[in-house]
């Protein structure tokens, strides 16, 4: 009896693996077969025309537009001469000897020397001339460093500003343009089928299988079609002008490229940490502020001069020249000065330099915040596309079923026949499906190349170097 259990056991096993194993093929032919669509999603070519010129290429075209449009305008000029003003200026304070020299020549008519009366008349000459060579003291290094932050803040807020210009100005300016011209072009598209189609109803109510609420019908929806294609023209030629105003001579694209997947948002996160010009701006403003505070600790050490003093004093007087003559010395100054406006100074610092530091760690809260919602846009905004896309296929191939029902006077058995109403409506639904889609590409094209201002790699992409 335990034999028999036991060989039962044997085979039950043997039977279990095989099924196991033909379970794991299963599953493996399944991942395989999901693996193999997924590629072909990712390699399935887009059919409508529109959509598919916008896609095509990559962004060589989009780079030097915007390249040569930025290059050109007076804005980037602005910049570079507010830069320079601001390099100069701080250059100065950064200077560890700083040499001046004050003079001071005073000639005069003497009218009463209270001395000698006889004197009165007479020319007297007092001048002098001090050469400061050298001054030191401990808020020099404050200057310093506050000196050399300013510029680096400046520099940043430069970039910034050149940065924000090319977004918002050249490159969401003309991805708008690029999406109003391929609304134009399927606008011309569509309104060429709708007179194709009135011209069809034409022939049949000619022929007598319509009737002229049919004519009416089509006519009024090519009057309606063509008065859309106007009013998107309108706003093609207005954004146009608009791009043609930066630069006359570089040409306009009209295809961008295709987006490259986005980068996860924890390292999108630490890539906006590291590289925003706002961020760098405020980090270069917080070591500058602090700096300056610590002057009101460096204030209470003395400081040190050193200096060359001339002097031409009249003791005598003639009509013609001076009776004096020059005489100099050399001198080394120290400095100290210490009171009751000391403490309250040295407690404003503290606060000043408390101040400082919760400013940065509010403008990272704030560049975190607007990241993460550009990055949520970017990201939906694809998914958005995705999704129109496929209802845009479906209402295509609906409407080219449509017009082989109509134009071949197709009648299938026990359904209504399609009627120009159904095409026209299946035609604008075409429309504004596309629309729809282009709008979500045109959404997405935005929000990743604000994402690459944000993080602060935008004017290296259009410019490839340091542009300031």
């Amino acid at each position: 009896m335990h034999i028999n259990k036991f060989f039962l056991y044997i085979f039950s096993i043997c039977a279990f693996v095989p099924e196991v194993r033909s379970k794991q093929q299963n599953v493996q032919n399944d991942d395989h077969i999901k693996l193999k669509n997924n590629k072909n999603v990712e390699n399935k070519s887009i059919k409508n025309p529109e959509l598919n010129s916008i896609l095509t290429g990559d962004f060589s075209q989009l780079k030097s537009f915007v390249k040569a449009a930025a290059s050109s305008s007076q804005f980037k000029k602005l910049l570079q001469e507010k830069f320079n003003n601001a390099l100069i200026s701080n250059v100065i304070k950064m200077m560890v000897v700083n040499p001046k020299i004050t003079s001071d020549i005073r000639i005069g008519k003497v009218v009463f020397d209270g001395e000698k009366q006889s004197n009165t008349g007479k020319t007297s000459y007092n001048s002098y001339v001090d050469a400061n060579l050298a001054e030191f003291n401990l808020n020099k290094i404050s200057e310093m460093t506050e000196a050399s932050s300013r510029i680096k803040e400046q520099k940043h807020e430069l970039k910034e500003s050149l940065s924000k210009f090319c977004l918002e100005e050249i490159l969401e300016v003309l991805i708008d343009y690029i999406i109003s011209n391929k609304k134009v072009k399927l606008r011309e598209r569509i309104t060429k089928s709708k007179l194709h189609s009135l011209n069809q109803v034409k022939a049949r109510i000619e022929a007598g299988s319509m009737n002229n609420s049919d004519l009416y019908s089509a006519e009024a929806d090519l009057a309606s079609s063509k008065m859309e294609l106007y009013v998107e023209q309108q706003k093609e030629n207005i954004l146009r002008e608009k791009l043609e105003s930066l630069s006359l001579d570089a040409h306009v694209p009209t295809s961008i490229g295709k987006i490259k997947p986005t980068k996860s948002w924890e390292q999108t996160k630490l890539e906006i940490l590291s590289g925003s010009h706002l961020l760098q701006k405020a980090k270069s403003s917080k070591t500058a502020d602090i700096a300056r505070t610590f002057a009101t600790i460096t204030n209470l050490a003395p400081s040190v001069t050193l200096g060359l003093y001339f002097r031409r004093e009249s003791t005598a007087y003639t009509r013609a020249t001076a009776g004096a003559k020059w005489s100099g010395e050399t001198y080394l100054g120290i400095r100290h000065s210490i009171g009751l406006n000391s403490i309250t100074q040295l407690a404003e610092g503290t606060y000043a330099r408390n101040a400082a530091r919760f400013k940065l760690l509010e403008e990272v809260r704030k560049a975190i915040l607007a990241g993460k919602e550009t990055f949520l846009s970017c990201e939906g905004a694809k998914k958005e596309f995705t999704f129109r896309l496929a209802t845009l296929e479906n209402n295509e191939r609906a409407l080219e079923s449509k017009k082989t029902l109509f134009f071949n006077s197709v009648d299938l058995p026990s359904q209504r026949k399609v009627s120009i109403d159904d095409l026209q409506l299946q035609e604008n639904n075409v429309v504004n499906a596309c629309c729809s889609t282009l709008d979500a590409l045109g959404r997405a094209f935005k929000s990743h190349f604000k994402l690459k201002h944000m993080r602060g790699t935008l004017l290296k992409f259009i410019f490839g170097k340091d542009e300031i």
